[in-house]
């Protein structure tokens, strides 16, 4: 594999598959979302597609689930490099997004990885197969119960990029 394929195959692994199949991945529509989002940011407009529009909180969900998924990516390819640095790197990133996108691909580094790296990929597949919002929304009921609808907080007004 080139590293240029190497690179591709783990984009399409990353982005996976339709949002009602059994595949994994953050699903290609959500990527569309975000996407659309980022052309519609530059241009000054609304999120519009296929003449309807998208309301900002399908984007911050896409969003969400976007750097979720890649914080998991990152934590899963720091733990394997820190557990089996010898590894080659583009490999390690190759058999992470594999697991967390549950493809069942290997780059053939998978017997030369220690028990340690093995139980990280093993939880990679099983975080991966609950999804990536699934584990956030686990945490919700505990984060909204100390909520209070009494406080209301004024918009912050941030420069950003």
């Amino acid at each position: 594999w080139s590293g240029a394929s190497l690179l591709l195959l783990n984009l399409l692994m990353f982005i996976g598959a339709g949002p009602v199949s059994t595949g994994g991945g953050i699903k290609c529509t959500t990527c569309f979302i975000f996407l659309a989002a980022v052309v519609a940011l530059v241009r000054g407009k609304p999120t519009i597609v296929f003449h309807r529009r998208i309301p900002r909180q399908t984007v911050i969900h896409a969003l969400v689930v976007i750097v979720v998924a890649a914080i998991y990516t990152v934590v899963t390819v720091m733990l394997v490099c820190a557990i089996d640095g010898d590894l080659p790197f583009a490999y390690v990133i190759t058999e992470a997004v594999s697991a967390l996108a549950n493809v069942g691909f290997s780059a053939g580094i998978t017997p030369a990885l220690s028990w340690g790296s093995k139980l990280v990929i093993s939880l990679a597949m099983f975080l991966g197969r609950i999804g990536f919002l699934t584990v956030l929304f686990v945490f919700k009921k505990r984060w909204d119960s100390n909520r209070t609808d009494a406080v209301h907080y004024v918009d912050a007004e941030i420069i950003v990029g």
